[in-house]
């Protein structure tokens, strides 16, 4: 990550670092920290920071072969990934696609 320039702002090293060592350290994360762990690698990401969900195009947007979605809240994870020959990254399977993970994270919370 170091190369990728992602760590060039000082703080967003330091909470990598802090999140680093929480999980090295093996004790126990509550749920809610998780979350916050999981927004700050939205972060580093570009996302606004406290951003809670991901939709990605996986390679890209103008080669996918998956859509995978992400999100955190409430003390609970949620992913989602659909692989298909014929996707073509158009805004409504990436739209089709969050409202499948947030009704996915619904169910996930209870």
């Amino acid at each position: 990550m170091k190369r990728s320039g992602l760590l060039d702002d000082p703080e967003t090293t330091r909470k990598l670092e802090a999140a680093r060592d929480l999980i090295a350290s093996g004790k126990g994360i509550a749920p809610d920290r998780a979350c916050e762990l999981f927004s700050t690698l939205l972060e580093v990401q570009g996302l606004p920071a406290g951003s809670s969900r991901t939709v990605n195009l996986i390679p890209t947007r103008e080669n996918p072969k998956a859509i995978n979605g992400q999100t955190c809240g409430g003390g609970r994870f949620t992913s989602v990934q659909v692989v298909a020959p014929n996707l073509s990254g158009s805004d409504d399977e990436v739209s089709r696609l969050s409202s499948v993970l947030t009704k996915a994270h619904e169910r996930n919370r209870g």
